[in-house]
């Protein structure tokens, strides 16, 4: 889903997002791991003027600390276009955030951009790439590249510095898939991967993968179900109101859900199907959707 709508799942744990509901006193991922004694820092490479986000994202989810474009340069970085800082930068002040908690409780999310349609960002020179990468007519390739080295030297740096532990858990994933736009189109081949809502990536690297023994890697899951699992690898309590579930318990109808543009999304081994929620004529599968997420929506705006 769009970045606010991506992150509202992943924090909240919810499929719908209404920016002109107050979110003071919602639970979600942030205010549950803060309330438990972690430091939640929420550090992004755009403006945080766009979208309103200085104001919107601290209410809506909770962060105790939200850190932009123009935060990182006070810090001193320089080199941001347009759009904000790069990956190398992003990365650099992350492994600084971590250094400087070091051994206490974080909960840290560095949101970058450099991937974003509608041309990715490479800081190579044309001579620094490969001949195969430097060559391809599309220039998504190229910023995969960079994403992809700038990923390798944020693990090597964090390896040397002694960021990595078995008490450390770092994930990539996403807000949301490229929308099939651009060179998108050519580059993914399956109907499905183009739809608005389709997959994004989540991996987890530790040190200590242990506690992750259980994770069916090849279940449906969806973003809402990122928050649950977490918390449940934190050892806190999941809010009553997530409407996602904990990934390292099963389940015997494991199933995907998207919601974007009034159109709810559904995956699972025997179905999928889209549904278009103002269909005044659904068929069942259709209707109990409609119904099963308008009716989360209405217990998570109840007053606490």
């Amino acid at each position: 889903m769009p970045t606010t709508q991506g992150l509202n799942a992943t924090f909240r744990s919810h499929i719908i997002m209404d920016k002109d509901l107050p979110g003071k006193g919602s639970p979600s991922l942030f205010r549950v791991a803060q309330a438990a004694g972690y430091k939640g820092i929420f550090m992004n490479a755009s403006s945080q003027y766009y979208a309103n986000e200085l104001r919107e994202y601290p209410d809506q989810f909770g962060m105790q600390e939200y850190i932009a474009k123009e935060q990182l340069e006070k810090f001193g970085y320089t080199g941001a276009s347009g759009w904000g800082y790069h990956n190398d930068v992003m990365y650099e002040h992350t492994l600084r955030i971590l250094e400087e908690n070091r051994g206490k409780k974080l909960f840290l999310v560095t949101k970058t951009l450099d991937m974003h349609q509608p041309y990715p960002y490479t800081g190579y020179r044309w001579e620094e790439m490969p001949e195969g990468v430097r060559d391809n007519p599309n220039v998504t390739v190229r910023g995969v590249y960079w994403v992809d080295k700038t990923i390798e030297h944020f693990f090597k740096e964090a390896e040397k510095r002694g960021l990595m532990d078995e008490r450390t858990l770092f994930l990539i994933t996403s807000d949301h898939n490229p929308h099939s736009g651009g060179e998108y189109t050519k580059l993914v081949e399956k109907a499905n991967d183009k739809l608005s809502i389709a997959p994004i990536p989540l991996l987890f690297i530790s040190k200590n993968l242990v506690p992750l023994d259980e994770l069916r890697t090849n279940e449906y899951a969806s973003q809402i179900d990122l928050a649950p699992t977490l918390l449940y690898l934190m050892g806190l309590e999941v809010p009553e109101k997530f409407m996602g579930r904990n990934l390292l318990q099963p389940t015997s109808n494991p199933f995907a859900l998207g919601y974007f543009g009034g159109k709810a999304f559904y995956w699972s081994s025997t179905q999928h199907f889209v549904d278009q929620m103002d269909n005044p004529t659904p068929n069942d599968d259709e209707d109990a959707l409609s119904n099963y997420i308008i009716h989360n929506y209405g217990l998570w705006h109840q007053k606490q």
